[in-house]
């Protein structure tokens, strides 16, 4: 049998825009069944999904190709044209990536509804009002795609590749969204849980509450894992693109005070608006990671500690430095497939080694010139 969703499940209801709109795009298979939405691989969605990402790659090839041929590159003809394959080459990769990662999800999906049947059963009822959020989200996204996708084409490759470069960030976009609510109703559900531990009074409720916790916890971990090779793949090419974007900015702002034209000022703004493009998405899935594992891990922790002072019997406080104890020795860090953890560290981290990288390809620039 197929893996299945509750329509009445409240996760689902948040997310449905969101994978409507993937399934449109051929990222994501699935189709419904008497109101229930079915995922399987064997059916006429993946069948379309097959045909529309064949097409897209297509596409995105002869970009590619036209890119590598032209000898008007904005930069640095030889380097700026590898580095182009080299982000196409990602870009097709995170089409089939996601593609692949979709039975992942769908089972991460379905613990969602088995877990918030078991909230229901110690009175912690989820509402569905970030559904009107999502469409919210989803609205601005299009907006975002079509504007973008249009300016890139313009600049890059001419008009007439206007679809691959809208495919391409209408799947970013869109799965960026799909992890942003997953963890926006993970973070909605632990301040549930927050409050009602707030409120215990009795030791068997924090027995109760702790179990829920450790699902919890593990539903934010697993998030890393379903999503981890596109998130990942998505964080190296944001990091190609950073430290490439601000090697080619350096040198047009160089050759702008020999020569200010018309043509290099509209280079350097189209430079500069990608860069800050990649930079926000960058600080965005590290804030994101941080967050998740603040609202599931730091602000239950510290609840219980302010729980643990409150003079109540001994087996209660016994249960609740249990809790605490349970928290600490298993973290809900959002770990991408074991390798990475997205926090504000790791923001740090991109940072240095995007500078170190930079001040080698200046250093190698300035070789180059100075043996000419």
């Amino acid at each position: 049998m197929s893996p299945t969703l509750k329509s009445d499940s409240a996760f689902y209801k948040v997310i449905k825009p969101i994978i409507y709109s993937l399934r449109l795009i051929g990222s994501f298979p699935y189709f419904e069944h008497k109101g229930t939405p079915h995922f399987k691989l064997l059916s006429c969605w993946t069948l379309y999904s097959i045909v529309f990402i064949t097409v897209e790659i297509i596409l995105l090839y002869l970009r590619t190709m036209r890119l590598f041929n032209n000898d008007k590159n904005m930069f640095d003809t030889r380097v700026r044209s590898q580095i182009n394959v080299l982000i196409n080459l990602f870009q097709a990769c995170g089409l089939i990536t996601l593609w692949f990662e979709v039975a992942g999800i769908v089972k991460y999906f379905s613990k969602w509804c088995s877990f918030q049947e078991e909230l229901t059963a110690y009175s912690i009822v989820l509402d569905t009002r970030l559904k009107k959020w999502s469409y919210g989200f989803l609205m601005g996204c299009f907006i975002y795609i079509l504007s973008v996708s249009y300016f890139e084409s313009s600049t890059y490759g001419g008009i007439v590749y206007l679809p691959p470069v809208m495919i391409i960030h209408a799947n970013i976009s869109l799965t960026l969204l799909l992890v942003l609510f997953s963890g926006i109703f993970t973070q909605c559900t632990a301040s549930y849980l927050c409050k009602h531990i707030k409120r215990s009074r009795r030791t068997q409720e924090i027995v109760v509450y702790r179990k829920l916790w450790i699902k919890l916890a593990h539903l934010t971990t697993e998030l890393g894992n379903v999503v981890g090779p596109t998130m990942m793949e998505w964080l190296l090419l944001g990091s190609i693109v950073t430290i490439i974007g601000f090697y080619s900015l350096i040198y047009l702002l160089q050759g702008i005070v020999k020569d200010n034209t018309y043509d290099q000022i509209n280079k350097i703004n189209s430079e500069a608006f990608f860069l800050i493009i990649t930079l926000i998405f960058l600080i965005f899935l590290c804030e994101f990671g941080h967050r998740c594992t603040c609202s599931v891990g730091t602000k239950v922790q510290t609840e219980l500690l302010e729980l643990s002072f409150t003079g109540r019997d001994k087996e209660f406080q016994q249960e609740v430095n249990l809790f605490i104890e349970t928290i600490h020795f298993r973290f809900p860090n959002l770990v991408l497939c074991g390798f990475v953890t997205l926090n504000r560290q790791f923001l740090v981290s991109l940072i240095s080694g995007g500078i170190t990288y930079l001040i080698v390809l200046v250093q190698f620039r300035s070789s180059q010139n100075t043996q000419q």
